[in-house]
């Protein structure tokens, strides 16, 4: 890194200014020569005809010796990483009244501020490298103020921009730029690199510079800067988007908790797991306290799947934390605080199914399903061996109500609970906007939901309607009209009269349109109406052909020859779906003279094949995934002829049959989150003009 001297002179003039030095002050320096704090630690005292102290680095390494060495040269300057503080704390450091703690180098947690600022005069310093040091400060007042990296230090400019390079407004994150005196000139013999980081500044004087800093943050109101995290160390879990260091920032508000890191590590189901390894404030099992606090203050898909309790943080010999040594915990542990011990004969069963299927031998008995990467389809999983070899049929929406194992247990054992296996299953009932109700695809269930549940406003209720005759014995609609009517009549039980919100996915799309193509017809009025990857054909050639289920085996037949190679390398697929038509044309063949009951698929398919839908005169959203265009090359899905109002089209990159457990569905919940917003708008719109129209002036 090349660094001039100007920019290093800029740096000392205003940290001698603000916090502090002057002629009476003594600095005790603790920063190895190739970190570049130690600059700073030399060279300001030299400034202001300070006192620097110079530490050994066998002293820097035992916190009893340093503290030796801090107490014999009455220091009133002392600089230091959080793990550096965290040492010198569990040493025994009282502090000392008037001395002035700088914490750099990491993100500085409120569990560590309040600690700190109670021994001391206590500041955030924050500055990457690039812009020489410390590029902002914040003075700790108080112990509940939150933990912020304050303002630019003298002659230094912060931007936060959006990824068009456009400032974003207070309070909303974007990337953070440094601009000013500090810039370096780049690094030294890379000019690629130095062009990727260092960029135009074009907010300021001709030729100047900034520095792009890759860290997520948001102006406050009071013009602070807070930190959220790194943008490279954002991951993806099971489709969401996920910062650590906003996790961590989180995890360092427990009071419970004295220090934490969190780390990803990759699972034997090849899925990425969070995990939070942290060092108590008490001696005693705090571990569902602590992820009871990050149930409260973060989204669910942002909670870790696991809490490691330790001893103490492995550091690095800077003072960091070593997270690769964290990354090598053993991956058979169990959780602190949630292991299997204790539970009973039904939880032990449980237990061993769960950690079976989702291949996590950690998991205990409050670990919760979706935390641990369950997802719908090892739900299912999981249900079909729990009825194998407990005997207990449950829909998969139990796992809505009883997400972990002592939950699950607990309700079975009641012998009052009644399972869920109504039409509303309730998925997110907070918040006072109206409803939105989700319709299922074509296997009936609506687990998959909660997914996208968790990515919208939290003022935001949503229901999943699910299909009837999942427990075997409730009689099936045979017709789309018969369904839309009969759920018409279940969210009716909790919305009354519209303006209504109605979405549904794959064929559960169709239900959702003939549902709100009905509503209105009835007068009721209809805010959303969401087709999520759902196709339809025209009306002519969906009745067309007898319902016995032989057009969907020519289609699927005509698009595996027609792919090339498809049906030579595949012909057990092509086997299976023939199969599975014969084994369906029996069954509805059964039907028809009254020996057997559909289940709930073939009853959609049925239902499908004789649905002749009517044109709608409303609006529609049509959310389409990047496959589906492959395989239904139509832009409009066939909705084209039918809706009369305005149909939206919008493109999510992922696969139709992942759309809720792929990176998909983030972008669905980042679209559906803008629908909810701009009819919500609307909603208060109607509202003022209402009541204006009542006002008599």
């Amino acid at each position: 890194m090349q660094i001039s001297h100007r920019s290093l002179v800029n740096l000392l003039c205003s940290v001698r200014d603000e916090p502090g030095i002057s002629e009476d002050d003594i600095l005790l320096a603790v920063t190895t020569l190739s970190f570049d704090i130690a600059e700073a630690e030399l060279l300001l005292p030299l400034i202001a005809g300070a006192r620097v102290q110079i530490a050994t680095s066998e002293e820097c390494a035992d916190p009893r010796k340093l503290l030796r060495v801090i107490e014999s040269s009455g220091a009133t300057i002392l600089q230091g990483t959080p793990g550096r503080w965290r040492m010198l704390l569990e040493a025994g450091w009282k502090g000392k009244p008037g001395v002035k703690l700088f914490c750099t180098g990491e993100p500085l947690r409120q569990s560590l501020a309040v600690e700190l600022s109670a021994k001391g005069e206590l500041w955030n310093l924050y500055g990457p490298t690039e812009t020489t040091i410390w590029s902002s400060l914040c003075r700790i007042h108080s112990a509940n103020e939150p933990i912020t990296v304050g303002w630019p230090v003298a002659n230094t400019r912060f931007y936060i921009l959006d990824e068009q390079m456009r400032p974003v407004s207070t309070g909303h994150k974007g990337e953070l730029y440094i601009g000013g005196a500090g810039v370096a000139m780049g690094y030294l013999n890379r000019p690629d690199l130095t062009a990727q980081r260092f960029l135009p500044d074009p907010f300021a004087e001709q030729d100047a510079r900034m520095y792009r800093t890759g860290d997520v943050a948001a102006f406050r109101e009071d013009g602070s800067t807070e930190i959220y995290g790194r943008l490279d160390g954002q991951i993806k879990i099971r489709g969401f988007r996920v910062e650590l260091g906003e996790i961590e920032s989180v995890l360092g508000q427990c009071p419970l908790v004295r220090e934490n890191a969190v780390i990803v590590r990759e699972e034997p189901t090849g899925e990425s797991a969070l995990i939070a390894c942290f060092v108590a404030a008490l001696p005693q099992d705090l571990t569902g306290d602590i992820r009871q606090f990050l149930k409260s203050n973060l989204p669910d898909y942002m909670v870790p799947a696991q809490l490691i309790a330790l001893d103490r943080m492995p550091v690095l010999p800077n003072g960091k934390i070593n997270r690769a040594a964290l990354t090598e915990l053993p991956r058979n542990g169990k959780e602190a605080g949630d292991t299997g011990d204790g539970a009973d004969d039904l939880e032990s069963q449980l237990l061993g199914i769960w950690r079976a299927v989702l291949q996590r031998p950690e998991i205990g008995r409050t670990t919760d399903f979706f935390d641990a990467g369950g997802s719908s389809i090892l739900a299912a999983r999981v249900f079909a061996r729990i009825e194998k070899e407990l005997g207990h049929d449950l829909p998969l929406a139990t796992l809505l109500e009883a997400p972990t194992v002592a939950d699950l247990a607990s309700i079975i054992r009641d012998e009052g609970w009644t399972p869920p296996w109504g039409t509303l299953v309730p998925i997110s009932t907070g918040g006072s906007r109206p409803p939105l109700f989700l319709i299922h695809a074509i296997g009936g269930n609506v687990v998959n939901f909660r997914s996208l549940a968790s990515c919208v406003n939290s003022d935001q209720p949503i229901y999943g309607v699910q299909a009837r005759g999942l427990d075997g014995r409730e009689e099936v609609a045979s017709s789309i009209e018969a369904m839309a009517a009969d759920y018409i009549r279940a969210i009716r039980s909790v919305q009354r009269n519209g303006p209504y919100r109605l979405g549904g996915f794959s064929a559960g799309g169709v239900v959702a349109f003939e549902m709100a193509r009905q509503l209105r017809k009835s007068g009721d009025e209809i805010d959303i109406l969401l087709l999520l990857d759902t196709q339809i054909g025209s009306p002519d050639d969906m009745g067309a052909a007898a319902p016995d289920f032989g057009a969907a085996q020519r289609w699927r037949r005509k698009l595996l020859l027609n792919l090339r190679g498809v049906w030579r390398t595949n012909w057990r697929v092509f086997a299976g779906y023939k199969i599975r038509n014969w084994r369906m044309s029996f069954h509805l063949w059964q039907h028809r003279r009254g020996s057997r009951r559909l289940n709930p698929w073939e009853a959609f398919m049925l239902a499908l094949r004789h649905y002749r839908p009517e044109a709608y005169d409303g609006d529609a959203i049509l959310f389409r995934a990047r496959n589906q265009l492959v395989r239904y090359p139509e832009p409009t899905f066939g909705w084209g002829p039918l809706i009369r109002g305005e149909l939206r089209i919008v493109d999510i990159e992922g696969e139709h049959d992942n759309l809720f457990d792929d990176a998909s569905i983030e972008n669905v919940g980042a679209e559906l989150g803008k629908l909810l917003d701009a009819a919500e708008c609307r909603s208060l719109h109607r509202v003022v003009i209402e009541h204006a129209a009542g006002v008599t002036l």
